[in-house]
């Protein structure tokens, strides 16, 4: 009789134990993964796009913006883009902004940076791209592009150049008004309230992350984005890192923040395998 006490209490026990592991996994697989000690919020699903707040310091987002200023003589530089991804640079009427390109692992506060954006999916730091400081002024705009290369509108279709630019982290360095324009918008994503496209207005120090391939290792063409006009008298200032699966180590000696050919240490379907299978863990979380 006593057994039979003790057989009907532990199978409440266990029932109980079953009951809280259930519970814990539940939250576990909805918890945001976590960056650094911070937390992304997931604000699209399907592509997933998250939001992470406080991804830099005051003191930071003050520091990266002058090392931007500084980085060139007499300033930030008009934006380029680069049709090849090596060498041949030209100006481009659909960006207008200007931007100052850092060096890998510059000083402390840009190896903190690149460090705390590799955690995004768990790459190496290596594989970070030099930042890129990016200002727009009254007007300034991007229009709707992809992260991976040159998006043709009329077939739809993105020519991806190397080191394959896997996963996107965008800070903004300064506030923007509400009404001042600058928004980055996801002209194929919805907003959650169901109405018009996705926009993530410029919050000091905060950021918007997302992956650039699909599950199945090709450019996704729902992260398209734009990075909306400027109104009258504002400044937006962002910083973009790009996390790859190249080893970049060997920029850290030298300047540029361009797309660079040499020190590929996977070949492209390698990369794209990686890049895929991090995604794919990405989207699971």
């Amino acid at each position: 009789m006593h057994g039979s006490r003790s057989k009907k209490g532990g199978d409440k026990n266990d029932n109980k134990e079953n009951a809280r592991r259930q519970t814990r996994a539940s939250k576990d697989r909805a918890a945001p993964p976590p960056l650094a000690g911070r937390v992304l919020e997931r604000i699209h699903t399907s592509p997933d796009v998250y939001y992470a707040r406080g991804f830099l310091t005051e003191a930071e987002c003050d520091h990266l913006a002058g090392l931007g200023v500084s980085s060139a003589p007499g300033g930030l530089r008009r934006t380029s883009t680069t049709d090849d991804g090596v060498n041949t640079n030209k100006d481009d009427a659909h960006r207008t902004s200007t931007t100052g390109a850092l060096r890998k692992g510059q000083d402390r506060v840009v190896r903190n940076v690149e460090s705390r954006a590799a955690d995004v999916l768990g790459l190496p730091v290596s594989g970070v791209e030099p930042l890129q400081v990016v200002c727009y002024e009254q007007g300034q705009f991007f229009d709707v592009h992809h992260d991976i290369g040159t998006w043709d509108p009329k077939t739809n279709t993105v020519d991806a150049v190397s080191p394959l630019r896997v996963a996107t982290v965008f800070a903004y360095l300064n506030d923007v008004p509400a009404s001042g324009g600058g928004a980055t918008r996801f002209p194929r994503l919805r907003a959650a309230n169901g109405r018009g496209a996705l926009e993530i207005h410029p919050k000091r120090g905060d950021a918007v992350v997302w992956c650039n391939i699909t599950g199945q290792a090709e450019p996704d063409l729902d992260v398209l984005h734009a990075g909306e006009p400027l109104r009258k008298g504002v400044r937006k200032v962002g910083l973009n890192v790009w996390l790859t699966l190249d080893d970049l180590s060997m920029l850290a000696s030298g300047g540029g923040g361009g797309r660079k050919r040499k020190g590929a240490s996977l070949s492209e379907e390698q990369v794209r395998a990686r890049g895929s299978k991090l995604c794919k863990q990405n989207a699971a979380t």
